[in-house]
């Protein structure tokens, strides 16, 4: 969160923002405590994929069509919510099948034990959605990644050499009125 306040790069900005919603498990958590599984989970795919394509927007900014190629789909693709709602699903229907843990009138009650154990399963799944995603944008933007990157180092050394003769001008200002 400092790094996103700290830069003034869009696309640093952009990237940071889509990191902290993608690993952001507790939000996940979160729904799965609520009624309204489906509008939650839907609410958070939404909140991710206009981080993802607000990075992607700021990345591509420079590389015409780049978009109209299908990466945002395919980066969609990853972030579906119906990985998301089986998740939920699955949380909610261990509670319903354990017999151990239901009172006579069928209403689950969960023991913090079993709480334990369905948090547990969901973290892990989060975190091989969240491993796949990292592995599939890898392959789906890693040249451009390199060559974003690329372009930045040379940026950064023509800036560097700017400035080295822009001290280089002011010092031979500054010699010119002392001589004068």
């Amino acid at each position: 969160m400092e790094l996103e306040k700290q830069s003034k790069d869009p696309k640093e900005k952009a990237y940071h923002k889509l990191m902290r919603e993608i690993f952001n498990t507790k939000m996940f958590y979160e729904a799965s405590k609520q009624d309204r599984f489906e509008s939650r989970a839907e609410y958070y795919k939404n909140k991710i994929e206009d981080c993802v394509f607000e990075y992607l927007s700021q990345v591509g900014e420079n590389k015409k069509g780049w978009l109209s190629r299908g990466a945002v789909g395919t980066l969609r693709q990853v972030i579906t919510s119906q990985k998301v709602l089986d998740l939920l699903d699955i949380a909610e229907n261990k509670g319903l099948e354990s017999p151990k843990i239901q009172t006579s009138d069928t209403v689950p009650i969960c023991t913090c034990e079993h709480a334990d154990e369905i948090n547990c399963y969901i973290k892990k799944e989060l975190n091989d959605l969240s491993r796949e995603l990292l592995e599939n944008s890898k392959k789906t933007f890693g040249s451009l990644m390199q060559e974003i990157t690329k372009q930045f180092e040379e940026q950064v050394n023509i800036n560097n050499k700017l400035r080295s003769e822009i001290d280089r001008q002011k010092l031979l200002l500054q010699e010119d009125r002392k001589k004068t």
